[in-house]
Parts: C-alpha cells; structure tokens; sequence
C-alpha cells in the first residue's frame, strides 16, 4: 500500500508504508507531518497513523503504479530545529556537528579526606568533531593522582577508573542531554546518523603515556604504603613523651588502633576478664538496640569492639575502639558512649573488681579520633540512680585526662592480651 505525506502544504509521495517507518527513524519524517493512503481524503499525523492497530486497507481501485513527482531518494532533509535556541545552544549548525562527531562528555575525577573518597564528575563539556578534549582530560585526571590516590581502600582503585574514563575521552552523555533538549525520537535519529564518527579523537601520545605512567605510580605507591602500614603494625614500638603519662597511653591506646586476631587487653589477668566482657556486652548491645548501616564499607577493627582495660589499685580504665563509629548519629554517638560508662561498670562489678569511691575513666574513639571521654567514681549502691560521671568531655581534648590516669599508676604492669581463639 502506498501513502502521501504531506508538510506545510507541499504534498510528497506516493511511498511504499513500509518504507515510512525508515524515513521516521533517519529524520526524513516527523512525527507531525500529515499522512493519507491512496484513494482516502482523510488525513490524520504520522504518530496517530501508526498508532493505531494498523492502517485501513487499501481500496480496490487504487493501484501502485501511478508515479510521483518527487521519488522516495528526493525526500526532504533532516527536519530543521524550530522555536528559539534552547539553554545548551542546540542549532542546525550544532545539529551537523553532532552527526560529524560532536560529544557532549563528562570527565572524572577522586578526592581522598583521610579514609573517605569522593567520586566526581566535571561539567558537560562539549567537544567538536574532531576533538579530544585531552587538555580537559589531564587537568582533572591530574586531580586525582594528586589528590585522591591516597585513600584507602578506595583512593587507588578510583583514581585508575578515573583516568581509564578520561583516556577514552569521558564519558559520554550526548544521547541524554539531545532527549532532554529534542526528545528521544530525534536525539536517537541524530546519533543513527552519526555511524562511525561517534568514536572520540585519539589523544595525542605523550599524554596517553604520561597518565599511564601517573596510573603506574598510583598502584605502586599504594602497594609500598600498604606494604610499609603492614611491617610497622607488625613490628613492637617504642613510646617516649616528656607528657607524664603520654607514653603509657600511646602503647595502649596502638593496641586498639587495629583488629590484628585480638580484640581484648588488659594489664593483669582480672583486667583482661573485664575487657572481654565489655566488649562482648557492647557487640551485643550495638546489635540490639542500634539500627545498622545500609552502607558496607571497609572496617579496620573488622567489625569488633577492641578494647584495653587496666586495673590497678583504687583504678580503672577502659579504652575502646567502636566500629564504624563515624556512621552513627549524633544522637546515636551520645547514647553509645553513655551505655560504655554504664557497661564498664557492670563489668568491674562482674569481676569483682569494683569498690565505692573507685576512680573510673571511659575513652570511646573510632578510627582515628576520640570521641568522648568520661570520669568519675564508681558506686556499688544498687539503689543509686547516679550515672557517677564527674566530667565528660566531647573530642580529642578529653585524651589529657586519660594521660592523667595513666600517670597515676604507681605500677606500670605490662599489657596482656587475650589469647586467639582456637583454630578449627
């Protein structure tokens, strides 16, 4: 069957109608055009004609024969833009380009804040045919080998994405930004025509090697630090401070830093009991009372409560190290480090270790920071509502009081570790 199309009054076919879905396809045909079959006056658009179920027949009389004055290879152009310039300048001369190869792209990059990366993306860029965008490319692959390697365990691995991104000359987002500002229809006829000119400009060699090699360093580097953080923590240290009682707290303090296969220490056998039972009840605690975060990430203390306790005299103190902390809330943070000071207690009590008038101190941290650190005296008195916590303070600055019950130790005892569990 054979169909007219018709546009701003100048009528064109016949055309085969299996032919017309082509047409619709390359642009050659609009949506909006008029169209008839052979032997029918009504008209009705393109879009509602193939809408439908299917077209009407064809009448008897009509024949495929008759000639037009235009054939099928006189179709009429790429349909022009119409309306004003849209934000991104989409125009006809712009409309050529992007058949020629013009890209609209992205490019990436990483930054790297202490164990946190962020990943990035630059503006839309659009790069004319025949353009690399290599200037664009180095500036913000150079941003990640200078700023966001260092990460771990992200930092590395992202920033070799980032420059693979950009070497292949980003990312290109050219089909999205032409449906927002054309629609689907023509922004996938656009990008039909484009054919082989798609594929972006070969950056220039000297660049290719250079962010290869910067790549190269990248996975060097990480694997020297990597290497030196895994002798260092292996290897016993030395702590020295003219602080009194800084160097007893360092040694402790490095204990918790890491899940190495220990989680409890102590500095007597009876200390140790009461780490162990600490940091049990506090998993316990965290599970049952806390929601978890939907995020996996990496957990240097592997998902357990590390903790030191040391117990001398009319003393107790208890270190801990809380998983994932910096996920937690406000809110969250505060309730925990209040069940910290209420679970040491429980545990002095547990072991017998409590007294009346015992001096307590609680330092709750995560990775790297304290986040709080509370004293006080400890009280047997079931009945006594008091909490018991003399001074709480929020931050690194609370680690000065744990140097002063540090300091306050007649005997410096060594630490003891609780031995590994037994392989199966």
């Amino acid at each position: 069957m054979n169909v007219y199309i018709s546009r701003n009054g100048q009528q064109y076919g016949p055309y085969p109608v299996e032919k017309v879905k082509p047409m619709i396809a390359s642009g050659n045909v609009s949506p909006n055009d008029e169209i008839w079959y052979e032997g029918s006056s009504n008209r009705m658009t393109v879009s509602a004609f193939f809408a439908a179920e299917g077209p009407p027949p064809l009448p008897s009389a009509a024949t495929d024969t008759q000639q037009s004055p235009l054939s099928l290879s006189s179709a009429p152009p790429v349909l022009p833009l119409t309306g004003a310039a849209t934000p991104l300048g989409i125009t006809n001369d712009l409309e050529k380009e992007i058949i020629q190869g013009g890209r609209y792209v992205l490019f990436q990059y990483c930054i790297s804040a202490l164990v946190i990366t962020f990943k990035r993306s630059s503006g839309i860029t659009y790069l004319r045919p025949g353009e690399s965008g290599a200037g664009t490319a180095l500036a913000f692959s150079s941003i990640s080998l200078v700023l966001g390697w260092w990460g771990i365990p992200w930092g590395p691995i992202w920033t070799i994405s980032t420059i693979i991104t950009n070497l292949r000359g980003g990312k290109d987002v050219t089909l999205a930004v032409l449906t927002q500002q054309l629609g689907p229809q023509r922004a996938a006829a656009l990008l039909a025509q484009r054919g082989a000119n798609a594929a972006p400009a070969r950056f220039p060699a000297a660049l290719r090697y250079a962010l290869m090699a910067g790549a190269a360093c990248v996975l060097l580097s990480a694997g020297l630090i990597g290497y030196g953080i895994y002798r260092v923590a292996q290897e016993p240290r030395t702590y020295h401070s003219s602080t009194p009682g800084r160097s007893e707290f360092d040694a402790a303090n490095d204990l918790i830093s890491a899940n190495r296969g220990t989680i409890t220490f102590g500095n007597n056998a009876e200390a140790l009991a009461a780490a162990a039972d600490f940091s049990k009840s506090m998993k316990q605690l965290r599970n049952d009372l806390f929601e978890k975060s939907a995020k996996k990430s990496f957990s240097i203390s592997k998902n357990e409560f590390l903790t030191y306790c040391a117990v001398r005299d009319n003393q107790a103190i208890f270190l801990v190290h809380v998983p994932e902390l910096r996920r937690f809330t406000s809110e969250a943070k505060s309730d925990l480090c209040q069940l910290a000071w209420l679970t040491a207690r429980k545990a002095l009590q547990t072991q017998g270790l409590a007294k009346d008038g015992m001096n307590l101190f609680v330092g709750v941290r995560g990775i790297l920071l304290y986040e709080r650190v509370m004293t006080g005296k400890l009280t047997t008195n079931k009945d006594d509502k008091d909490l018991g916590i003399d001074r709480d303070v929020n931050g690194e600055s609370g680690k000065d009081l744990l140097y002063s019950a540090f300091a306050r130790a007649e005997t410096a005892e060594p630490a003891q570790a609780a031995p590994p569990p037994p392989s199966r």
